[in-house]
């Protein structure tokens, strides 16, 4: 942790900062940023923390103690702060293991040839006053995952998801990665009124919706989506969903669902949702209704998209969850 200089006798310059990170990979933090966390607003709690401040800094200099009561209101003062930082350098520092250990693409990007960038000041300024909020270890994941993928491809992640981020407690997050067990083509979860009964079997209540739409992550409303082919309304349909591709034989009837916001789909993009083999089958059902199961196929899919298998029948039978959370085959390809 570098400070940068002070001139004597004068307050630390606006343009001065500390630097938190490692390997040359971290967030620059004003020292007007961290001045704002300690002196508040409030002219009478300004200008009494400003007294307390400033005789305790003379004291330590002279060489003198500090009595407990002053050592008490500063630690009331400065506690504060040292969590906040705390929680963004680890932030930080597992965003540089991330960036070094696993530089793979976010879905849905393309490689990128130039340099990594740094965040632009607005974008470093709405993450560090989320990140250091991030008491809980899965959320603290989260951010990391967005300053590795943002710092790799410049303009993954909005100000709105980190705004959406910031509001999200580790209930409401369960609740998103649960229900993203359920995402398919479009972006878009089933509507509440056309899988209910399949939701509510499986621990997604109607709730869980209003407080994913109440927070900014999916829309308040259905949309009824079409998946017709350009190719004709009888030609096979490809429809993606937790982590296998089904094919069927023609596109499936008019399904409700509820799409992801643009903040939802790029938070999606890096949330850890293993997958569920009883939603799996249960969003099958839905596909397929209306059609005979038996004509339907089923390919295994890499977090980018990828189809890393061959079309084979659907079965359930024939699939397993794996150790690391991903659908498998229990019999695997012919070679």
């Amino acid at each position: 942790m570098a400070k940068g200089e002070k001139k004597k006798g004068k307050a630390a310059d606006a343009g001065e900062s500390i630097v938190v990170g490692a390997k040359g990979f971290g967030l620059t933090l004003p020292i007007g940023y961290i001045a704002r966390l300690l002196f508040p607003k409030t002219v009478a709690r300004s200008e009494a923390i400003a007294v307390l401040t400033r005789s305790a800094a003379e004291k330590i200099a002279a060489g003198n103690s500090l009595s407990d009561e002053e050592e008490f209101m500063l630690g009331l003062i400065l506690e504060p702060l040292v969590r906040k930082a705390k929680r963004l350098a680890a932030v930080v520092e597992r965003a540089d293991t991330i960036s070094s250990t696993e530089p793979k693409l976010l879905p849905g990007t393309t490689p990128r040839t130039a340099e990594p960038q740094a965040p632009t000041e607005a974008w470093s300024d709405r993450f560090i006053s989320g990140a250091e909020l991030a008491s809980d270890s899965e959320v603290a994941e989260m951010w990391a995952q967005i300053l590795a993928g943002e710092v790799r491809q410049p303009g993954s992640f909005s100000l709105k998801a980190l705004s959406v981020l910031r509001d999200l407690d580790t209930r409401i997050a369960g609740e998103f990665v649960q229900l993203l067990g359920f995402q398919f083509s479009h972006d878009s979860v089933p509507s509440w009124s056309d899988f209910q009964m399949q939701y509510q079997a499986l621990g997604v209540t109607f709730t869980t919706l209003l407080r994913l739409a109440e927070v900014g992550l999916i829309h308040a409303q259905d949309v009824v989506m079409r998946m017709d082919l350009p190719d004709g309304p009888d030609e096979p349909c490809d429809i993606e969903c937790n982590g296998v591709v089904i094919r069927l034989p023609k596109p499936p009837q008019a399904l409700t669902g509820r799409p992801l916001t643009i903040a939802g789909w790029e938070l999606s993009k890096i949330a850890n949702r293993p997958a569920n083999l009883a939603g799996l089958c249960a969003m099958f059902e839905w596909f397929s209704r209306g059609m005979t199961g038996s004509e339907a196929q089923v390919a295994l899919r890499a977090p980018d998209g990828t189809v890393t298998s061959a079309f084979r029948q659907w079965s359930v039978d024939d699939l397993m969850l794996r150790d690391n959370g991903t659908v498998g085959f229990v019999t695997p390809d012919p070679t």
